[in-house]
Formats: structure tokens, sequence, C-alpha cells
């Protein structure tokens, strides 16, 4: 029956997934009404209803732990618009013995956080540069961490224009783009 209701979708009024949806509802509670079941109004909480509530909750999520259920957290991207992964993009970091202190405190900050890291390693072909970029953004990455081997300027990628982004160990004519530089006088 939703084809027949087609003629009624409005494109400005709302996105497509939210007309079917509102069709969809429409026609449960015209079927519901039909077989002359009444449909649910919002009643007033009182303490025996809360704890009904929050029982029937706490047996969903021993079942659920039960069963090893463990959160889709693509589905929740879908729905929330957030993949909650960080890119971290690197030219020749990873085969330098300092390596390990970047890629590790990132990802142990970004996990404390929920987030995730993915690493890629380019080199330093800037072709291949930008066509993981725009592989990772077809993934939904939240944000990217650019990296670079040693402390310069950097002309930043033109996929990376307009997106979240941290760069680090490097300076960039952009003063919009954050950095972050060692200390390699005092540091040392």
């Amino acid at each position: 029956r939703l084809w027949e209701q087609a003629v009624h979708y409005a494109p400005a009024q709302g996105r497509p997934f939210t007309w079917v949806f509102m069709v969809a509802r429409g026609l449960c509670l015209d079927r519901q009404r039909s077989a002359g079941r009444r449909t649910r109004r919002l009643q007033k909480a009182t303490p025996s209803s809360v704890r009904a509530v929050t029982a029937r909750r706490d047996r969903v999520r021993r079942a659920a732990d039960e069963l090893g259920y463990v959160l889709n957290e693509v589905a929740r991207s879908l729905r929330t618009h957030r993949s909650h992964v960080i890119a971290m993009i690197e030219d020749e970091v990873a085969v330098t013995p300092f390596a390990v202190g970047i890629i590790l405190g990132a990802q142990e900050a970004a996990s404390r956080l929920g987030w995730l890291i993915v690493h890629v390693h380019t080199g330093v072909d800037r072709i291949s540069e930008e066509a993981e970029i725009r592989a990772l953004r077809k993934r939904q990455v939240d944000g990217f961490l650019y990296v670079r081997m040693y402390n310069q300027e950097v002309i930043m990628p033109s996929a990376l224009q307009s997106l979240p982004t941290v760069l680090v160990d490097g300076t960039c004519s952009d003063p919009l783009i954050p950095s972050i530089v060692p200390d390699e006088f005092g540091g040392g």
C-alpha cells in the first residue's frame, strides 16, 4: 500500500525514510483501529510502572549478555552520522623508531574516549595519499590526523580541505588547521 501513497510524498517536507516511517505508522494505526483495538495513550508514570519498565529492561539486557549481543557501531553510525573513527594518515612515520610513541599515544587517547584509530601509511606518494583519503571519507571517518615524518611546513592535500584535521609534526600556512609540533630543542 506504500506505493499508493507515493503521490503524497513532498521532498521539501522531509527525507524519504521519515515519510515511509510515517506512512507505515499510519497503516499500523488504521489496522489496529479496524480490528477494534484501542491505541495506547500515554499514562502517568507510577512507581509500579517504573519498576516494571526497569525490570523489563534488566531482563532484556541479561538476555542480550547471555546471547553475546554486541552493539553494531556501523548501524549506530547510520543513525547518528558519527563513526567514532579517526584516520591517521602518515608519510614515512611508521618506518622510524619514534613512530610507536606517536601511534600508541594517539590510539590510547582515542580509546579512552571510545574512539578508534585507523592507521594508513601512504609513503611520499601524493596520488596514493589522495586516493586513501577519498576511500576513508567514503567510510565516514569523523576526522583525520595528518602525521609527517619530521617537523616541516606542509601543503595539505586537497582531499582534506574542510574536513576536521589535525596536523601532527608539521605546520601549515592555513591558520584554521590546528597542529601539534614537538619541542625538538628542549625535548631532546
